[in-house]
């Protein structure tokens, strides 16, 4: 997600118009008349004014194979949650719609019936999508034998990593290849404090995860595989060290004054000012991260992945209740996932206009996307649905979605792995205990506290307060009675 700058002249925009209308003998279909299918989408970039473009062109091939017209209603992300609650409440009628874990939530709106069940239509219409899914994936996301969503597909099983500035690793010979935990990276953090006056060491930092706990679907809480049952999250020892270390850090100068309350993190990790950043996504050669910030950088290491529910369901699409023609939604999904030439299309843009096409690399297409103000168009293609086919280019390369699909493929995976909870009987200690989290959470990954133990007892008082007895009882009961039912 990269800010946008322009430099398209009109002859270029020109050109573009005859791309995406066609030449004076091209016969192909006119779709002008076809279905329209209405997809709720959160916008990736806040300045998509090719939407029209990208869409003719799209639909030209869209109408091709099927009789529909694909019409995106992008909304700005940081409203997507709020928008789509007033749409699902109103009972508007709408095709598909973005659905997640973190935003426009996909267990809510299957508690309020606001999804259709389309484990008919997938069998009927989604035969690619079925062929290209991961192994057992749609028949462990279903809730009470429906499934209410098609979860895409998404690099699983993502390794911890952390993301370094290339040239201040080099320039005081940090091992960062073996330093894996927060202390590992403290003597290389106190030279940049001292010898970097323009450099703050810390904008982001993962610590190591402690594969015995797992599964973030219930704030304030983590499944505690040798256990077997839900434990409190800030009972969990390693957590208080972590955050701990973070206070130090932070009282040592290595987090930023004001890191706990920078709101936009991508303007603040391209600026170069910060030496350790997040990591996007490993890669062994930190291309992707080089790629995202716009300067060299390599990845840290820092614990391998597991595949759990929730990360599963960090990008799904759902067909809405009141769909007046869920069966041309499915056909139109199931068309995406199967033809690259429409998935790509649909997530770049077109060709001459939202990215150029490498020439010097003739052994594969490869895709350059415009990026600052020239980029005017984006659509992930997770979001769309199908990765695994996308175009090689700075985004993912070839290589890099060959790994994704290793690590799924080879990484462990959560003993509760299709558990779902269902957060009804206690809505509103979920609701008070979400509320607290996101209170406290900004100042503790930031160790941005005068006194670590007295506010630790606030964060404490506030979580009891909020009622995390009750949800983590509601919690293991229902995990207890799930285990029961997969014997």
């Amino acid at each position: 997600m990269m800010k946008k700058k322009m430099f398209f002249a009109a002859a270029t925009l020109s050109a573009a118009a005859l791309i995406v209308s066609g030449c004076g003998n091209d016969k192909k279909k006119d779709v002008s008349s076809s279905q329209d299918v209405v997809w709720y989408m959160p916008k990736t970039v806040s300045n998509l004014s090719h939407q029209a473009m990208v869409e003719e062109a799209a639909n030209r091939l869209i109408g091709e194979k099927l009789d529909v017209r694909l019409k995106f209603k992008l909304i700005d992300s940081s409203m997507y949650d709020q928008k789509m609650n007033v749409i699902v409440s109103s009972g508007e009628s709408y095709d598909i719609c973005f659905t997640t874990s973190w935003t426009n939530n996909y267990f809510k709106n299957v508690k309020q019936n606001a999804f259709l069940d389309i484990s008919g239509l997938l069998d009927e219409y989604g035969k690619d999508i079925i062929e290209k899914s991961d192994k057992g994936l749609l028949e462990k996301m279903k809730m009470n034998g429906k499934l209410y969503a098609i979860p895409s597909q998404n690099p699983f099983a993502t390794p911890t990593a952390n993301t370094l500035k290339k040239e201040l690793v080099e320039k005081y010979n940090f091992d960062y290849k073996n330093a894996h935990t927060l202390r590992d990276y403290e003597p290389w953090l106190e030279q940049i404090k001292k010898n970097e006056p323009g450099i703050t060491p810390i904008l982001s930092i993962e610590a190591p995860t402690n594969k015995r706990y797992n599964d973030d679907s219930i704030p304030g809480l983590r499944y505690d595989e040798q256990e077997g049952k839900f434990v409190k999250y800030f009972d969990i020892p390693e957590v208080i060290d972590d955050l701990r270390t973070r206070n130090d850090f932070y009282k040592k100068g290595y987090f930023a004054k004001d890191a706990a309350t920078q709101k936009d993190y991508l303007t603040e990790a391209k600026s170069g000012k910060y030496a350790v950043m997040q990591c996007s996504y490993y890669t062994e050669d930190g291309s992707k991260s080089t790629a995202t910030y716009g300067f060299e950088c390599v990845d840290s290491f820092v614990s391998p992945g597991l595949i759990t529910t929730p990360g599963v369901m960090v990008a799904m699409n759902a067909i809405g209740i009141n769909s007046k023609h869920p069966e041309k939604a499915m056909q139109l999904l199931n068309l995406i996932w199967k033809d690259p030439e429409i998935s790509n299309t649909l997530a770049y843009g077109v060709e001459g206009v939202d990215y150029q096409v490498d020439t010097k690399n003739t052994a594969e297409k490869t895709v350059i996307p415009n990026t600052g103000d020239s980029q005017k168009w984006a659509m992930w293609h997770n979001w769309l649905g199908p990765l695994w086919d996308q175009w090689n280019s700075s985004w993912n390369s070839t290589e890099s979605l060959k790994e994704m699909q290793y690590n799924n493929e080879h990484s462990e995976t959560s003993s509760i792995f299709g558990f779902i909870f269902d957060s009804t009987p206690v809505k509103t200690e979920y609701s008070q205990v979400s509320a607290a989290y996101s209170e406290f959470k900004d100042v503790l990954e930031n160790g941005a506290m005068p006194d670590f133990d007295e506010y630790m007892t606030k964060v404490n008082t506030k979580f009891q307060s909020s009622g995390i007895d009750k949800l983590l009882e509601e919690a293991n009961r229902q995990l207890e009675q799930w285990k029961k039912e997969q014997k």
